[in-house]
């Protein structure tokens, strides 16, 4: 039997992300980093397409126990959102949640360190640069309704909010900016 076949029966009888723990390997990791990223940009989910960047670094890794820990983020914000917590109110309150309540914050002794550019030892570690962080930033929101994008700057990156107002949050610093703020630095 080919192994392809063999790999869908037992994704089949003892489910998906219990067989990609058994069997994931750096080259099914990079074909679904392949996978994930064959679609329009605004559709493509960069936190899970960092994941398996991280697992084909790091054979064996599979995502879903990360995406639940996203979701777990996501949902220790979501219960102190009323349905009319305006898009402002809830960036603030998600950087409260992620930088003060769980302790992430940017890796200023070791900016260097290889294992700042991988998502999941950024969100084991509570700690990376300001790519990671954002896009770190960046899943967590769209999990709780703030629409974010990612935006380069001059040698930093940083996360902008759409509202009323233009918001940048520099979730490296820990740092919600608006757009004047931006250009005064």
């Amino acid at each position: 039997m080919e192994a392809s076949v063999k790999k869908q029966l037992l994704r089949d009888a003892i489910g998906r992300s219990q067989c990609d723990c058994l069997v994931m390997t750096q080259a099914e990791a990079r074909a679904r980093f392949l996978e994930t990223i064959d679609s329009p940009d605004e559709e493509i989910d960069l936190a899970e397409a960092c994941l398996w960047i991280s697992a084909e670094a790091n054979e064996g890794l599979t995502p879903e126990p990360y995406f639940e820990k996203l979701d777990g983020l996501a949902e220790s914000v979501r219960a102190e959102i009323e349905p009319t917590t305006s898009v402002a109110d809830r960036t603030a309150l998600l950087n409260e949640h992620l930088f003060l309540e769980h302790g992430y914050r940017g890796n200023e002794n070791e900016y260097y360190d290889p294992q700042n550019s991988y998502l999941d030892c950024v969100i084991d570690r509570k700690t990376g640069i300001p790519i990671s962080l954002a896009i770190l930033w960046m899943s967590v929101a769209q999990r709780v309704g703030i629409p974010a994008y990612g935006v380069g700057f001059p040698g930093h990156f940083l996360v902008g909010v759409e509202t009323d107002q233009a918001i940048f949050v520099d979730a490296f610093s820990d740092v919600v900016q608006t757009a004047q703020d931006c250009e005064e630095r």
